[in-house]
């Protein structure tokens, strides 16, 4: 391929952020926001082609396969990236910053204000037309995806600077506690462009209660009239005796003085809020009547420190047998972290029907059983809510556990993933090439996060979705033991379902091969364990296993197999549009040997 150089040939205007500094964590913040356009935007439908970079050897530099083209017609430019990895699951590595080459010009790089605008720009015209479109693009006003870019490098610049002596540790092969490994997902999704824009959130709010930045705090705690409460409890003790017994059990808690603050009010539930939220609710006419007239009174910080855990809206205490999660709003990813009550009461009957189920071997499922919410006429006060979640690790626990997010984000400084590491060091220790090691790991994470859910789909009717965030996986000595899913509650589907279910939007086909299963396989691939193809195959075996023993199953497994392609969750289209959005993209087990 040839590209003309001229030096004449001026670069177009690109904002710089002057606000933000300029630190060693701010610029990899940006080298994986550009990383995560780029594979927004190829994977989603905008045009692109690999060019080997022998090719191109004007622009390619040590350690490019490819370079990327990505054609604006329209404007006679292109934009250009080295392609460090090539991936078949369609998440790709790529060199940074990004260049624009214009007809007959040199490459110039950009910034990633301007590379933003363009893709959004081009994106979001091959869905619109000009008469709803905002004024002056072809597409979909940007600007809160610009916006929400922008929060998130930000954000993550200062994650990275303030945890720099965490890092080396984060990304290790060595074992993590449950709320180290659910503090250190410091670049999350990496198929996200604003994984980690939170944006209700100032600065200081972020450093106060994000998980990321180790933040500690405690509760506040109301004491609401009960006939303002609606609970409900799949165990013994109702949820409201489950909650108070937090408080007085804590020895941080001068059960005297919770007496004394309690005595002259008569009756009372005593109902745990998160402080940001509490906060939030006092600009809100509904609660500050509440307040006024006495249903619900204040009764301050109390209790022993929690810590966030990767959700944000999910605290957790180790000495506490329950986790907590509350109603926030917050956006984490693209949803407030409000349950409705609907949400809330399917939780408490999920965990009473799975309570009698035989329980899927190798897997599961965190149960939320009991809920207390305020309700004023009938309706829920938003914000004023608490789900009961079994806190599987608590103080004692010498598990190794993370969340799939955490295992397979990319090193922020150039280093591999913590399951590169993990399988560099089983190979090292055991003699073993590392594809070896590298398919046996992923053999044994197929067993226990992605075989359970589809005999619990084929054999019980229920389809389970979940995610990168909320698939855990317990490790002993390195290797996948069991997975642990929760916000998982299990929906049970028909014939009908069977049928759709892999063809339409979110489901059982989604959660845990295209955002599990593809990122295990990515993260090996990238780190140079064994080549992808190889896990692909492997995974196509297992998928004709299963569907070779399956009776009802068998429409999914055999659309999974054999359509040729697979939906997907649309996360640039997703901002651009601010609603869910889905594409089909090409399934990655074509052409992949039997």
């Amino acid at each position: 391929m040839n590209i003309k150089i001229h030096e004449e040939t001026a670069p177009l205007p690109a904002s710089s952020r002057q606000d933000v500094p300029q630190t060693r964590g701010y610029e990899a913040a940006v080298s994986a926001a550009v990383e995560a356009l780029l594979n927004c935007y190829t994977r989603e439908g905008g045009e692109w082609r690999p060019v080997p970079a022998a090719s191109v050897p004007e622009f390619a530099r040590e350690g490019d396969e490819f370079v990327a083209v990505l054609p604006f017609p329209d404007e006679r430019t292109a934009v250009l990236a080295g392609v460090r990895h090539l991936s078949p699951t369609h998440r790709h590595r790529f060199r940074t910053p990004a260049h624009v080459a214009m007809a007959g010009g040199k490459p110039w790089a950009v910034s990633i204000d301007t590379l933003m605008g363009m893709l959004a720009d081009e994106l979001g015209a091959t869905l619109y037309d000009d008469d709803i479109s905002a004024a002056g693009t072809r597409g979909p006003d940007p600007t809160f995806l610009l916006s929400r870019v922008r929060q998130h490098i930000a954000a993550l610049g200062a994650f990275l600077d303030d945890r720099a002596d965490d890092i080396d540790r984060l990304w290790s092969a060595d074992p993590l506690s449950f709320v180290d490994s659910e503090q250190a997902g410091l670049l999350g999704n990496m198929a996200h462009p604003g994984a980690k824009s939170r944006w209700e959130l100032d600065p200081a709010q972020t450093s106060a209660y994000a998980p990321e930045a180790q933040a500690r705090f405690a509760l506040r705690w109301l004491a609401v009239d009960p006939a303002l409460v609606q609970s409900d409890s799949a165990g013994d003790a109702t949820a409201a005796e489950l909650t108070e017994r937090l408080l007085r059990d804590d020895p941080a808690v001068d059960g005297g003085a919770l007496d004394a603050a309690l005595a002259d009010l008569g009756d009372r539930v005593l109902l745990p809020v998160h402080p940001w939220e509490l906060e939030h609710l006092r600009g809100q006419k509904v609660f500050s009547g509440l307040l006024a007239d006495g249903r619900i009174v204040e009764l301050g910080a109390m209790g022993s420190d929690v810590a966030p855990t990767a959700s944000l809206a999910t605290v957790y205490n180790a000495a506490w047998p329950w986790q907590l999660t509350f109603g926030l709003h917050v956006r984490l990813a693209d949803d407030l972290q409000i349950a409705s009550a609907q949400e809330l009461q399917r939780a408490v009957d999920s965990a009473r029907e799975l309570a009698a189920a035989e329980p899927a071997a190798g897997l599961t499922l965190l149960q939320d059983p009991a809920y207390l919410a305020v309700l004023v006429d009938g309706k829920p006060v938003e914000g004023l809510s608490v789900q009961l979640r079994e806190n599987r690790w608590r103080a004692g626990s010498d598990a190794d556990v993370s969340a799939v997010e955490v295992l397979v984000q990319d090193h922020p400084f150039g280093g591999s993933s913590r399951l590169g590491q993990i399988v560099a060091r089983l190979a090292q220790e055991s003699g073993r090439p590392p594809a070896d090691v590298a398919r046996e790991w992923f053999a044994r994470y197929a067993e226990v996060a992605i075989v359970p859910l589809l005999r619990l789909y084929a054999e019980r009717g229920l389809s389970i979705q979940t995610d990168q965030r909320d698939t855990l996986l317990e490790l002993e000595g390195g290797w996948p033991v069991r997975a642990v899913l929760r916000d998982a509650h299990a929906a049970l589907v028909g014939q009908a379902a069977h049928d759709d279910i892999a063809v339409g939007g979110a489901g059982i086909g989604e959660g845990p091969f295209l955002d599990n299963a593809l990122a295990v396989i990515n993260a090996l691939g990238v780190a140079g364990a064994i080549d992808e193809i190889e896990l692909l195959a492997d995974l196509k075996a297992l998928l004709q296993r299963e569907h070779d023993r399956a009776d009802d199953a068998a429409t999914l497994l055999h659309r999974l197999l054999s359509a040729p392609t697979w939906p997907c969750r649309a996360q640039m289209r997703t901002r651009l549009n601010e609603e869910a959005t889905y594409i089909q993209i090409p399934n990655p087990l074509h052409g992949v040997r039997d």
